[in-house]
């Protein structure tokens, strides 16, 4: 079964983030921007669908408990309005890290190409509007840059529904 694929408007955002070096100083957009970088380089469905769930992980988390829950739930929350697409994209979420989970602890995961190019697809199209959503919002951006104040903010958005 063949795993690999080229998924469109790989090109879309454009800029050279591989010089870029992610560490403690660099800020969650930069961060997510590089790796979202490797993913267009990347064609093995599994691998990349596990570098998707890094970009949420750089722009989404702060903490090292109940990750995929707590990402699920902030991406959810972020950019769907609509409770029932926020359920679906929650799950879509639960899912991939999933994937994401048994490809990097070596237990590769044997669902169809199709699954997977559906999974990976669908979390381009989240990835992609969720940057937008921050990079066009100067609140926005400022508060995920808030690293004293990161999780606080997304308790409120999820609990007050308002924006960071």
């Amino acid at each position: 079964m063949d795993m690999f694929i080229n998924l469109p408007e790989q090109n879309a955002f454009g800029g050279d983030f591989s010089k870029t070096k992610p560490d403690r100083k660099t800020n969650r957009v930069s961060r997510a921007l590089f790796y979202f970088q490797g993913i267009r380089s990347s064609d093995y469905l599994p691998l990349k669908i596990a570098e998707y769930m890094t970009c949420f992980e750089s722009l989404f988390l702060k903490s090292d408990k109940e990750l995929s829950h707590q990402l699920a739930e902030r991406v959810a929350f972020f950019i769907e309005e609509d409770p029932a697409k926020r359920v679906e994209t929650y799950k879509l979420l639960k899912k991939a890290y999933n994937i994401r989970s048994v490809t990097l602890h070596g237990n590769i995961e044997k669902s169809s190409f199709e699954r997977l190019k559906d999974v990976a697809l669908k979390l381009d199209e989240i990835l992609r509007r969720s940057i937008l959503k921050i990079i066009s919002d100067r609140n926005l951006l400022e508060g995920f840059n808030d690293e004293k104040n990161f999780n606080e903010k997304m308790l409120k958005m999820i609990f007050n529904n308002s924006n960071l």
